[in-house]
């Protein structure tokens, strides 16, 4: 799977955010095409049987939006869009510089835009551990999936300019996370999707 064909991906996605009308080209872009048009309760694992490109990104962010109501779910459609355009190299599955330097930026944006859009942390941190590309780099997420609070906050992976934020999420909940969202958001270099408000 090439990062053009991953871009043509994100534009499909962007397409059904707006508006769900779905005008798609080719045979990868039919099959996801397919699933979004079906996606309340749909079993995304099981109707991307046979679909080569199954990144944990689009596996648990799909899963996710197929649980919520249409405009929630066209956000997190959109959210996925923002993720497939920016990282496509990493999601290629392309060991190379350029998809290895992007994991701490893919980190921070599944992060913060994934918890803006309602996901909990766990599945968060599971899709970050599917998708790195880095051994050591999965094993640390692997760690904070297994060690909780204490090993995200004292994770290689959490740089020391965030932890203060974490911290005060962890122990304060919502109030906290503008701060947090922010600091991830600068690290992500993504804008991110805005959060759904009736729209």
């Amino acid at each position: 799977m090439d990062t053009a064909a991953i871009r043509a991906l994100a534009a499909l996605f962007r397409t059904h955010g707006r508006n769900e009308r779905l005008f798609p080209e080719g045979e990868l872009e039919q099959q996801y095409a397919q699933l979004l048009r079906r996606m309340v309760r749909a079993d995304v694992p099981g109707r991307l049987r046979g679909v080569a490109f199954r990144p944990c990104l689009l596996l648990n962010g799909l899963a996710f939006a197929a649980t919520l109501s249409p405009g929630p779910a066209r956000q997190v459609v959109r959210a996925l869009a923002r993720g497939l355009e920016a990282f496509a190299p990493l999601l290629a599955r392309t060991r190379n510089d350029e998809a290895l330097g992007l994991e701490p930026r893919y980190g921070a944006f599944v992060l913060g835009q994934f918890t803006d859009c309602g996901m909990g942390l766990s599945p968060a941190f599971a899709t970050l551990k599917a998708d790195s590309l880095d051994t050591a780099v999965a094993h640390a997420y692997r760690d904070i999936l297994e060690g909780g609070p204490d090993a995200l906050l004292a994770s290689p992976l959490t740089p020391e300019s965030e932890r203060p934020a974490w911290r005060a999420y962890l122990e304060h909940g919502a109030s906290a996370w503008p701060a947090l969202r922010d600091l991830l958001g600068a690290r992500a270099a993504v804008a991110f999707e805005p959060p759904y408000a009736g729209r």
